[in-house]
Order: C-alpha cells, then structure tokens, then sequence
C-alpha cells in the first residue's frame, strides 16, 4: 500500500470556495480525488502501515501549529509528466513547511526522500498540459491579488490506492 503525508490547511470559506472553483475548472482530475493540501512526504511503500504511523507521530510530536500566507501563483513543469501545474505558493510558513518535510523524512523515510527535485511547499490549482495556459492562468490569479491566510494545525497520513485518496490518520500540532 501507498501513503503519504500531507497538511490539509484550515482556511476561510471564501478562500475554501476561490480554490475549489479554480481547480475544478483547472485541476480536473487532482480536483475530485483530494482537498487543496501541502504535501509533506510524497507518496512510498517504504515503511509499514504502523511503522509509518509511529514515525511520523514521533517526529512531529514537537511541531507547532503555524500561520501561512499565500500570495502568489508560479508555474512549474512536472517533472515525471507532461503536465504544467499553477502552484499557489506561501510567502509567509513557507519555512516552516520546508523544515516540516525534512523532520518528516529525518530519520525511517530518508532513503525515500527525492533529491532530484526541489520540494516546494504549494496548493495545486490548476494542471494543464499546456504550459502557456498554465503562465496565463498564474499571471490571472496574480493580478487579482488574491491573498489566503490559513493555518496549520495538523497533518494527516493519506492512503492511496488507484481510485483515489482516503485520510486515513490525523496528527494534530501542538500549540
């Protein structure tokens, strides 16, 4: 079986809305299969269910809750597909979430941890095959100058399978 680790951010119901339009419009098939969400560890059949469990409950047992703030809209080519991504991609926690994900693969999940991409903390809102729709898309979001505050305050162990994303676990942060 597959997990992952993701932070499924607390945001306001406007905001919930934006992103949740914009992907459904944009980001079809990501869309109907899990929330906007930061992924922390990428998916891996590394470690067993309960030892996955174990692990990321005592690495994260230190972590605080955090506020983040997004602001801007990039785009990034996918590195293992054809695809473009429009990445909305916090000015404010973006730290935070780097240092989360590298506590996170730390210690059990370090030979699963891929050096050969760069890890940026980000809310997929639109995959396109299409890069220069992607740069249009971005540069719309941006001019509107949308800005998203929200909060960290737990993160959750997913399971997936080839239908879809099932939260299986939930590790609350501490205050």
């Amino acid at each position: 079986m597959t997990y992952a680790v993701v932070a499924f951010p607390k945001l306001e119901a406007r905001d919930i809305r934006n992103i949740g339009d914009f992907r459904a419009q944009y980001d079809v098939v990501n869309h109907g299969l899990i929330e906007p969400h930061f992924t922390l560890v990428f998916p891996t059949d590394l470690l067993s269910y309960a030892d996955l469990v174990t692990e990321i409950r005592q690495r994260a047992s230190d972590v605080a809750a955090f506020r983040f703030a997004l602001r801007c809209a990039t785009v990034h080519k996918d590195a293992f597909a054809s695809d473009y991504h429009v990445f909305l991609v916090p000015d404010e926690g973006n730290s935070r979430l780097v240092k989360l994900h590298d506590l996170l693969y730390g210690q059990r999940l370090q030979p699963a941890l891929r050096t050969d991409i760069d890890y940026i903390p980000h809310l997929t809102v639109a995959t396109l095959p299409d890069g220069k729709r992607c740069g249009e898309l971005a540069q719309e979001w941006n001019l509107d100058n949308k800005e998203i505050t929200g909060r960290i305050d737990e993160i959750a162990i997913v399971r997936l399978d080839g239908s879809g994303v099932e939260r299986i676990v939930t590790i609350r942060l501490h205050e």
